[in-house]
């Protein structure tokens, strides 16, 4: 199985807890990396990702879901305004996680900067 460095430490430990509770027998591999794995080249069986599939002959299943947010320090609301609407992001600066590839900071038009 392979995961990313944020849900390996976040979401996996229980789901894995209880697997190994409920199938002693099963061993449980984990690769935790941030790297989107070749899994039949690494001879990976399950891997654990957010997002859509990049590659459209694998099967996704839906693990967990829940709220995502937009988070910003007061400074930067007290500097660039608090957005009210999703029109108004368009000026604001953002970092988004971008799948096996770490944090993509992007300028106010949306445009991709330095990886993070």
């Amino acid at each position: 199985m392979t995961a990313s460095v944020e849900i390996a430490q976040t979401l996996l430990p229980p789901v894995i807890a209880a697997f190994r509770k409920a199938y002693p027998a099963v061993a449980v591999d984990l690769v935790v990396t941030d790297r989107v794995a070749d899994l039949v080249a690494d001879g990976i069986d399950l891997a654990v990702r957010v997002g859509p599939l990049r590659d459209s002959s694998l099967i996704s299943r839906a693990f967990v879901t829940g709220p995502s947010g937009l988070f910003a320090s007061q400074a930067y609301l007290d500097r660039r305004g608090t957005p009210v609407s999703l029109e108004q992001l368009e000026h604001h600066d953002l970092i988004a996680p971008q799948q096996g590839m770490g944090a993509t900071a992007a300028d106010a038009g949306g445009r991709p900067e330095d990886r993070c």
